[in-house]
């Protein structure tokens, strides 16, 4: 996977369905006219995409290479869990990260 040199809207669409993904969200929807920075980013192996339900939408989500990189090996941790105690905090992540998948049919 290749994610050296990203345009600034390729950019952009990994941070927007990053966040997407730690609020729960597997997938998100983005129009059509940023398909081809979304074919650059399915090119470097970073997400997936499908056509969108809505007209002039993409699906996208991150393939299981995207998604170890932007969430799994991410040192981000969002402001909530710092502030719990160490075995709690590894509680709430040990069930977020078996709850969500990162494939989707």
């Amino acid at each position: 996977m290749n994610t050296e040199n990203l345009t600034p809207t390729e950019d952009l669409l990994v941070d927007l369905l990053t966040a997407r993904v730690r609020l729960g969200e597997q997938l998100w929807t983005v129009e059509t006219r940023v398909r081809k920075s979304v074919e650059s980013l399915n090119k470097r192996g970073v997400i997936d995409y499908k056509e969108g339900i809505v007209e002039h939408t993409l699906l996208i989500w991150f393939t299981a290479d995207g998604y170890k990189k932007y969430i799994t090996d991410s040192t981000y941790e969002v402001p909530m869990l710092r502030r719990l105690k160490p075995k709690t905090r590894q509680k709430v992540l040990d069930v977020t990260l078996n709850w969500q998948g990162t494939h989707i049919d």
